[in-house]
């Protein structure tokens, strides 16, 4: 099975960002673009929960090495 993939997103305005793992990096993409295109959230489990994120709002998305280096990222035009 393959490594999963640490994701880095922050929020326009405001100093939040989010980590999450995911098993495929462009199954990812696809739907977060997908997601931003309609205005749509995007919902994920943590361990404290279930969190919804408006995707308009995101400013950045960073895929992390081991080390939280960052690999490749996505940037909002908005």
């Amino acid at each position: 099975m393959a490594d999963k993939h640490k994701v880095k997103i922050s929020l326009l305005g405001v100093m939040k960002e989010y980590e999450i793992e995911v098993d495929d990096k462009k199954k990812f993409m696809k739907e977060i673009e997908a997601l931003m295109k309609d205005g749509a959230m995007y919902w994920f489990k943590d361990d404290k929960g279930e969190i919804g994120i408006n995707t308009t709002q995101i400013n950045s998305i960073e895929f992390l090495d081991d080390d939280g280096k960052r690999e490749a990222g996505l940037v909002s035009n908005s």
